[in-house]
């Protein structure tokens, strides 16, 4: 199974998860930027910028986690190509290594752990506004 199609589809495949957990927090910064920080929180052209962010910055982890954890062991005439990057009986990274571990959980996790921050603080927003409303109804109650 590690032929170079199935290495070339594993990258490609890890490569989209990443642009996925990417495209997460952007929103997250959105949704925060929209109802946290309403005022001052124009970004100038942010979808130029969100774009080239979220497909850009994982292109770096399928070329390190090839290169870094992919070698070849040489026997004589014979060469071997030993990865720790793709699995051997599929066509994705394996499971329970290094580098599914750190170019693959880690990021998830981040960007999960960020969206709760965002979620949390949005919340926050939202309970203080509703709050607010509650006492000013409460104020006009009691005045009639």
């Amino acid at each position: 199974l590690k032929s170079n199609a199935c290495v070339a589809y594993a990258a490609i495949q890890h490569y989209l998860w990443l642009v996925v957990f990417a495209w997460m927090i952007v929103e997250g910064v959105l949704m925060y930027l929209s109802l946290v920080q309403v005022f001052g929180s124009h970004i100038s052209k942010y979808m130029l910028k969100f774009n080239l962010i979220c497909w850009g910055v994982p292109v770096i982890f399928p070329i390190i986690g090839y290169f870094a954890f992919t070698k070849t062991v040489s026997v004589g005439d014979v060469s071997v190509v030993q990865s720790d990057y793709i699995a051997d009986s599929m066509c994705f990274l394996k499971p329970g290594e290094l580098p599914f571990l750190t170019l693959f959980v880690i990021p998830l996790i981040i960007a999960i752990l960020v969206n709760l921050v965002f979620f949390v603080m949005v919340l926050k927003v939202i309970s203080n506004s509703t709050n607010a409303n509650v006492s000013e109804t409460q104020l006009i109650m009691q005045h009639c």
